[in-house]
């Protein structure tokens, strides 16, 4: 079952969140409006605490995102698949 966060989630929605911890296994815990998710990260990319970041629904059965890059990360596209 989907958490609250992400019921009624329609493709191309836009979620923002917080990581809250990376993990070994390329796994990243994000704070969605209060719910922690588990995440693995497809990308590239190295997280830390604290960043944020905005993912759109590309597909919802099952949920997945893309990454949005920031204005100085236009460069970098990736996938996150979310695991709950």
């Amino acid at each position: 079952m989907l958490k609250r966060a992400l019921q009624g989630l329609k493709l191309g929605d836009l979620v923002q969140g917080r990581v809250e911890e990376v993990m070994l296994s390329d796994d990243v815990l994000i704070n969605f409006g209060g719910n922690l998710l588990r995440v693995h990260n497809e990308t590239k990319r190295p997280f830390r605490e604290g960043d944020s970041v905005t993912l759109i629904v590309k597909t919802v059965d099952p949920i997945r995102f893309q990454l949005l890059p920031d204005r100085g990360d236009q460069k970098r596209r990736g996938v996150i698949d979310i695991s709950v």
